[in-house]
């Protein structure tokens, strides 16, 4: 028997700068890329956040 799981991974984290993590997606085409290769390595749900890309980029 198997337990289904939902994966949920927040792919843009509480601290959205590159100054924080180089690798967090800030734009719209890295959010994609980011959430493609989530589901590709088995994550069921994306959570995001839409920010300013003003405040996030300064």
């Amino acid at each position: 028997m198997t337990i289904p799981c939902v994966i949920c991974v927040a792919i843009t984290g509480s601290l959205p700068t590159k100054a924080n993590n180089p690798a967090v997606p800030i734009t719209i085409a890295e959010q994609v890329e980011s959430t493609h290769k989530a589901f590709e390595v088995g994550a069921s749900i994306v959570h995001a956040r839409v920010r300013s890309f003003a405040v996030v980029c300064g």
